[in-house]
């Protein structure tokens, strides 16, 4: 991910209340906050990724939404 846009990716999380607010109804629901992140997964090329990118993005993607 060597030319990652930190700022959009920043802006993208923020748009998904899901993901960060503790008050939303979907941040307790996994299944919605994992198809969050899978829409930020999309609008950063996820079907164009390597497998490598894929597996790190996964992984921080499980990690959040098990915790």
């Amino acid at each position: 991910m060597a030319n990652f846009d930190t700022e959009r990716f920043i802006i993208e999380v923020e748009n998904r209340r899901g993901l960060w607010d503790l008050a939303s109804n979907d941040y307790s629901n996994k299944d919605v906050k994992r198809q969050l992140w899978l829409e930020v997964v999309d609008i950063f090329g996820g079907e164009s990724m390597e497998d490598k990118e894929k597996a790190e993005l996964g992984a921080v993607v499980a990690f959040d939404t098990y915790m």
